[in-house]
Formats: C-alpha cells, structure tokens, sequence
C-alpha cells in the first residue's frame, strides 16, 4: 500500500492492534490516519505549530490518538471526528 498524502518526511508509523489502520506522524505538521487495506486517509489531525514527532493509538482501543510536537505539545485528539480534546503544554522543548 502507498498512504499518499503527507507533504513532508514521516516520523513515525504504526498499526492498530486490530490492524485495521496505520496512523502516521510527519513533519508537515500533521498526523493522519489511514485505512489499512486501502490506504484511504480516515481523518487528519492538524493543530501542532511544527512537525508531529510520534502519533500513537489510545492503549485500550478507544477512538483516541495522542500526538507529540516539536512545538512543545502533546495532544489528545478524537479518531473518529479529528477533534482535539486536550492539548498537554509546558513542556522546555520538543515533545517525543
């Protein structure tokens, strides 16, 4: 499969434990998720001031994915809206 839509290097991807979907992390700014088989963008998470170092799905399967930045966030975003629901500030500098 070819998940065609980041404008920028990748940083991280990863498979749901069901593995139905690849949610990526890239330097664009961004962190999309992605349907496996197809590689259809599901949703694309966007908010982070500069590049998305890691994207990681909620442990116990809930509609959730949390996002670090070189911004010096971390964010909790809604898999299923692409809303963000809490953005984790304070942080000296980049967030991995």
């Amino acid at each position: 499969c070819i998940f065609a839509g980041h404008t920028r290097r990748l940083n991280t991807a990863f498979l749901s434990e069901d593995g139905q979907e690849v949610l990526t992390a890239s330097d664009d700014c961004t962190a999309r998720l992605w349907n496996a088989e197809d590689s259809t963008c599901l949703q694309v998470f966007k908010g982070h001031a500069t590049e998305v170092t890691c994207a990681v799905f909620h442990p116990s399967g809930e509609p959730r994915v949390a996002t670090a930045s070189g911004d010096g966030t971390a964010c909790l975003w809604c898999s299923c809206s692409g809303d963000r629901l809490r953005t984790f500030s304070g942080h000296r500098g980049a967030v991995h």
